[in-house]
Protein backbone atom coordinates (compact mmCIF):
# COMPACT_ATOMS: atom_id res chain seq x y z
CA UNK A 1 0.00 0.00 0.00
CA UNK A 2 2.90 2.37 0.72
CA UNK A 3 3.83 2.12 -2.95
CA UNK A 4 0.42 3.30 -4.09
CA UNK A 5 0.67 6.29 -6.46
CA UNK A 6 -2.16 7.97 -4.57
CA UNK A 7 -0.31 7.80 -1.25
CA UNK A 8 2.80 9.26 -2.84
CA UNK A 9 0.96 12.48 -3.68
CA UNK A 10 1.79 15.53 -1.56
CA UNK A 11 -0.31 16.26 1.51
CA UNK A 12 -1.64 19.42 -0.13
CA UNK A 13 -3.13 17.41 -2.99
CA UNK A 14 -4.70 14.95 -0.57
CA UNK A 15 -6.36 17.87 1.22
CA UNK A 16 -7.58 19.34 -2.08
CA UNK A 17 -9.06 15.99 -3.11
CA UNK A 18 -10.62 15.57 0.33
CA UNK A 19 -12.42 18.92 -0.05
CA UNK A 20 -14.32 17.61 -3.07
CA UNK A 21 -15.67 14.51 -1.36
CA UNK A 22 -19.21 14.10 -0.08
CA UNK A 23 -19.56 13.71 3.70
CA UNK A 24 -20.15 9.95 3.60
CA UNK A 25 -16.93 9.52 1.59
CA UNK A 26 -15.01 11.79 3.97
CA UNK A 27 -16.20 9.75 6.94
CA UNK A 28 -15.21 6.49 5.24
CA UNK A 29 -11.79 7.82 4.24
CA UNK A 30 -11.11 9.16 7.73
CA UNK A 31 -11.80 5.74 9.16
CA UNK A 32 -9.30 3.95 6.90
CA UNK A 33 -6.08 5.17 8.50
CA UNK A 34 -4.62 7.57 11.04
CA UNK A 35 -3.05 9.52 8.22
CA UNK A 36 -6.40 10.33 6.63
CA UNK A 37 -8.04 10.85 10.02
CA UNK A 38 -5.50 13.56 10.88
CA UNK A 39 -5.39 15.03 7.40
CA UNK A 40 -8.44 17.22 7.93
CA UNK A 41 -10.59 18.55 10.71
CA UNK A 42 -13.13 16.15 12.20
CA UNK A 43 -16.63 16.23 10.75
CA UNK A 44 -19.03 18.31 12.83
CA UNK A 45 -22.67 17.88 13.66
CA UNK A 46 -23.42 20.78 11.33
CA UNK A 47 -21.74 18.83 8.49
CA UNK A 48 -23.98 15.84 9.19
CA UNK A 49 -27.08 18.02 9.60
CA UNK A 50 -26.51 19.64 6.20
CA UNK A 51 -25.83 16.29 4.54
CA UNK A 52 -28.93 14.54 5.91
CA UNK A 53 -31.05 16.37 3.34
CA UNK A 54 -29.08 14.96 0.41
CA UNK A 55 -30.74 12.22 -1.67
CA UNK A 56 -28.37 9.44 -0.52
CA UNK A 57 -29.10 10.14 3.18
CA UNK A 58 -32.84 10.31 2.53
CA UNK A 59 -32.77 7.04 0.57
CA UNK A 60 -30.95 5.30 3.44
CA UNK A 61 -33.29 6.93 6.01
CA UNK A 62 -30.42 8.55 7.91
CA UNK A 63 -30.72 11.36 10.42
CA UNK A 64 -28.01 13.32 12.22
CA UNK A 65 -27.61 12.90 15.98
CA UNK A 66 -26.21 15.83 17.90
CA UNK A 67 -24.92 13.64 20.73
CA UNK A 68 -22.71 11.33 18.69
CA UNK A 69 -22.28 13.75 15.74
CA UNK A 70 -22.95 11.02 13.23
CA UNK A 71 -25.66 9.47 11.11
CA UNK A 72 -28.12 7.02 12.62
CA UNK A 73 -30.96 5.12 10.99
CA UNK A 74 -34.45 6.50 11.64
CA UNK A 75 -35.21 3.51 13.87
CA UNK A 76 -32.66 4.89 16.37
CA UNK A 77 -34.76 8.02 17.01
CA UNK A 78 -38.06 8.56 18.77
CA UNK A 79 -40.91 9.66 16.54
CA UNK A 80 -40.85 13.10 18.21
CA UNK A 81 -37.18 13.55 17.30
CA UNK A 82 -37.83 12.86 13.60
CA UNK A 83 -41.01 14.84 13.02
CA UNK A 84 -42.17 18.41 13.17
CA UNK A 85 -39.63 21.00 14.29
CA UNK A 86 -36.92 18.37 14.75
CA UNK A 87 -37.49 16.69 11.38
CA UNK A 88 -35.41 17.25 8.24
CA UNK A 89 -35.24 21.00 7.55
CA UNK A 90 -36.91 21.63 10.93
CA UNK A 91 -36.04 24.75 12.87
CA UNK A 92 -35.03 22.64 15.89
CA UNK A 93 -33.26 19.86 13.97
CA UNK A 94 -30.05 20.91 15.71
CA UNK A 95 -31.48 19.57 19.00
CA UNK A 96 -32.10 16.02 17.74
CA UNK A 97 -30.62 13.11 19.71
CA UNK A 98 -30.74 9.39 19.02
CA UNK A 99 -32.24 7.28 21.80
CA UNK A 100 -28.86 6.07 23.08
CA UNK A 101 -27.52 9.62 23.42
CA UNK A 102 -30.84 10.74 24.91
CA UNK A 103 -30.64 8.06 27.61
CA UNK A 104 -26.92 8.68 28.22
CA UNK A 105 -27.51 12.46 28.56
CA UNK A 106 -30.63 12.01 30.72
CA UNK A 107 -32.93 13.59 28.14
CA UNK A 108 -34.96 10.40 28.49
CA UNK A 109 -35.07 9.86 32.23
CA UNK A 110 -36.22 6.64 33.91
CA UNK A 111 -39.97 6.29 33.51
CA UNK A 112 -40.08 8.08 30.15
CA UNK A 113 -42.36 6.47 27.59
CA UNK A 114 -42.09 7.29 23.87
CA UNK A 115 -42.73 5.82 20.44
CA UNK A 116 -40.31 4.60 17.80
CA UNK A 117 -41.94 3.97 14.42
CA UNK A 118 -45.28 3.99 16.23
CA UNK A 119 -44.30 1.26 18.73
CA UNK A 120 -44.18 2.11 22.47
CA UNK A 121 -40.84 2.01 24.32
CA UNK A 122 -39.87 2.89 27.89
CA UNK A 123 -36.80 3.67 29.96
CA UNK A 124 -37.72 1.56 32.97
CA UNK A 125 -37.68 3.52 36.22
CA UNK A 126 -36.71 0.42 38.20
CA UNK A 127 -33.93 -1.21 36.17
CA UNK A 128 -33.17 1.82 33.90
CA UNK A 129 -33.21 -0.40 30.80
CA UNK A 130 -34.39 0.96 27.47
CA UNK A 131 -36.91 -1.59 26.15
CA UNK A 132 -39.99 -2.15 24.03
CA UNK A 133 -41.41 -4.43 26.75
CA UNK A 134 -43.59 -1.70 28.27
CA UNK A 135 -45.31 -2.47 31.55
CA UNK A 136 -47.23 0.12 33.57
CA UNK A 137 -46.30 3.31 35.42
CA UNK A 138 -43.02 3.87 33.60
CA UNK A 139 -41.68 0.38 34.17
CA UNK A 140 -40.78 -2.47 31.83
CA UNK A 141 -42.86 -5.65 31.80
CA UNK A 142 -40.06 -7.50 33.66
CA UNK A 143 -40.19 -5.13 36.63
CA UNK A 144 -43.94 -4.52 36.63
CA UNK A 145 -45.94 -7.06 34.63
Amino acid sequence: MAHSPFLRLPVELHRDIFDYLEIQDKARLQSTSRYFATLTKPLTYEDFLAAECKPWAISKQLYACKGCASFRHLSRFTDDMRKGKRGRHGEEANTRYCVKCGVDRHIYTPGTKFAILGQPWVVCKQCVVFTDQVGCRGSCSQCRP
